[in-house]
This record gives C-alpha cells, sequence and structure tokens, in this order.
C-alpha cells in the first residue's frame, strides 16, 4: 500500500510542476515560472529520496519530449538551452528542502529557511549553465538569471511556506501523509 501511496504522490507532484510550469512571463532569456512553488512543495511533501526522483521523473519526461516546460516545451533542447541549468537542478532542490525538514522538522519557518536553500543552489546551477550555454561571464549570467528574480522567488518562499504549512497539516490529520511530521 505504501509504494501504491508514494507513486501517487510522485505522479501528483510531477503533474502539478507541469501544471505550474505553464504559469509564466516570458522574459529573456529566463522566463518568470511558478515552477519552483510546485519543487518548493515536492521537498516539503515527500521524503528526501522521493522528492528527488519525483522530480527526476518530470526532467526525464519533459526530456524525451512530453510537453511539460514552460510554454508547453518539451525535449533535450530544452535541457540544453539557457533554461536548462534552472531546470537541471530540480531534483537537487526538493531533496535539499525534504533533507532540511527531515532535520529540523515542519513549521512555515524551516519550509521557508529550506526553500531559500534550495533557491541558492537553484541560482548557483542555473546562473552557471546559463553562463556556458550563452557563453557569458557569470556576472552576466547572474545578472540576466538571478538578480531580476530574486524578489519574486523570495514571494513564492513566503506563499509557498505558508500554504506548505497549512496543506501539510490537513493532509497529516487526514493520514495522507508519507513522511514523519512531528514537530521537532
Amino acid at each position: 500500500m505504501k509504494k501504491t501511496k508514494n507513486i501517487l504522490y510522485c505522479a501528483l507532484m510531477v503533474s502539478i510542476t507541469a501544471i505550474l510550469s505553464q504559469f509564466i512571463i516570458p522574459l529573456p532569456p529566463v522566463p518568470i515560472s511558478l515552477s519552483w512553488i510546485a519543487v518548493y512543495l515536492t521537498g516539503v511533501l515527500l521524503e528526501k529520496k522521493m522528492a528527488f526522483w519525483t522530480q527526476t521523473a518530470f526532467l526525464l519526461l519533459g526530456a524525451v519530449g512530453a510537453p511539460v516546460f514552460s510554454g508547453f516545451s518539451g525535449g533535450l533542447a530544452k535541457l540544453a538551452g539557457p533554461t536548462g541549468g534552472y531546470l537541471i537542478v530540480y531534483p537537487f532542490m526538493a531533496f535539499i528542502i525534504a533533507f532540511i525538514v527531515e532535520k529540523w522538522g515542519h513549521s512555515c519557518l524551516k519550509y521557508g529557511a529550506a526553500m531559500i536553500v534550495a533557491s541558492l543552489v537553484g541560482y548557483a546551477g542555473g546562473t552557471a549553465w546559463l553562463a556556458v550555454s550563452g557563453h557569458i561571464s557569470f556576472q552576466a549570467a547572474l545578472a540576466a538569471g538571478v538578480l531580476p528574480f530574486v524578489w519574486g522567488d523570495l514571494l513564492k518562499v513566503i506563499f509557498t511556506s505558508v500554504f506548505a504549512g497549512a496543506l501539510q497539516k490537513a493532509l497529516s490529520h487526514a493520514g495522507l501523509l508519507s513522511v514523519n511530521t512531528a514537530q521537532k
């Protein structure tokens, strides 16, 4: 039963990531997307291994051409393009959040802190790849791919921390979470 439940959670979070990836404001070279909200939720709601493999499944689905990436796009070209680095780090971001939540416990503030740490990892991976793929300096990639997004991403962290706290509490009371939600 637990294995089936985990597969369903994985599929649900892959679907939520694909849906939220479509809510974009197209800015070159990196669009504003709500996909990190799904990555954050994956890390809060799933155990670290499941969180990692869930976001890996999302990437594999997109890599084989399913239109799950922003703008209903898919394929290896998207992963090799300027936003590929921001996508490739999704599994690591989800893992980091789940790891921190498992160590620190469940609360909105702890979720927010974990999401900020994961965002820094996302920025590092995305910026490095943007610099390499765009043949620009790391500073130019940082200016184009991070600085315009920091405030919006901070709002995403705040919103998702509060939402995740309420969602985690509701799912825990309903007996629908597979993670240990005891306060630490």
